[in-house]
């Protein structure tokens, strides 16, 4: 599930190690939030591919239909 991961790596990347600089900071920061988005992303991406991929075997069909060319996918 999208949240649970999004806590898992918020809680890995919110446990500094002891003595991190500022910047460790900055990049440990940048991280979980590239991480999040990532997760976010690949969520999204799991619903949109297969609506995409049936519309395009809808496209493909109603060429058939019509005896147009039909693109492979």
């Amino acid at each position: 599930d999208e949240g649970v991961l999004q806590a898992q790596v918020r809680s890995a990347l919110l446990q500094p190690p002891q003595g991190l600089s500022l910047m460790a900071r900055q990049v440990q920061a940048d991280a979980l939030a590239l991480s999040e988005a990532l997760i976010t992303l690949a969520a999204r991406l799991k619903v949109a591919v297969p609506t995409l991929y049936g519309l395009l075997r809808l496209v493909r069909a109603q060429q058939h239909k019509l005896g147009g060319q039909h693109a492979s996918i």
